[in-house]
């Protein structure tokens, strides 16, 4: 595979995380672009274990006002684009970067942005991690299963069963909340922040 689409790849299995935990939308107001705010070269100043090829401080990613694309010279690079699966939202003094779940109908990834001066610091929000118990208590949720080669359905499930599910991550059980902005971002201020997140530091 070529490196070009790894940042792809990256990107879009950072939003669909086997961890990542389930929405029934994102949060907060949608935007049509990347504000400025948030727009520019970046290098990562926690380099995920797969990409050390890439020598320190390079630049290899852009945002652009629809799009997040890898920088390389004379390769064609996949972008991830802004569009009805993958949407940019504004929620609170942050941003909230979402993927639709195209495995389980109507379900939603987030990832949280905090933009800082000269970097971006993102989160998702998983499932598995020890704040998942206050998500599970404040909001309202729907377990769905599967078997292989089947359509999900719902389960009624009791909140242990559900905790059970989320701390394990079992491919054939979701655990999907019912969105509540003011919650969500509660928890994100409490909780979610105090995780280590990927740091994109602006590239000058």
């Amino acid at each position: 595979m070529r490196k070009s689409n790894y940042i792809y790849l990256f990107l879009t299995a950072w939003l669909l995380s086997s961890c990542a935990a389930h929405f029934d939308r994102y949060p907060g107001e949608k935007l049509t672009t990347f504000p400025q705010q948030l727009q520019g070269d970046y290098c990562f100043a926690n380099k995920p274990f797969f990409m050390s090829w890439f020598k320190k401080d390079t630049a290899i990613l852009h945002i652009s006002p629809t799009s997040i694309v890898r920088l390389a010279d004379n390769e064609q690079t996949k972008p991830l684009l802004l569009n009805d699966t993958v949407v940019l939202s504004s929620f609170g003094k942050y941003y909230a970067l979402s993927q639709r779940d195209e495995n389980i109908e109507g379900a939603w990834t987030v990832s949280i942005i905090r933009a800082d001066r000269h970097s971006l610091s993102l989160w998702v929000v998983e499932e598995n991690k020890p704040y998942a118990r206050v998500l599970l208590s404040q909001l309202a949720s729907q377990t769905y299963v599967r078997q292989p080669g089947q359509n999900w359905n719902k389960l009624a499930a009791t909140q242990e069963v559900k905790a059970r599910a989320m701390k394990n991550s079992h491919s054939d059980t979701a655990v999907v909340f019912t969105m509540n902005d003011a919650v969500l971002l509660q928890l994100f201020e409490k909780h979610i922040q105090k995780e280590r997140p990927v740091i994109l530091k602006r590239y000058k």
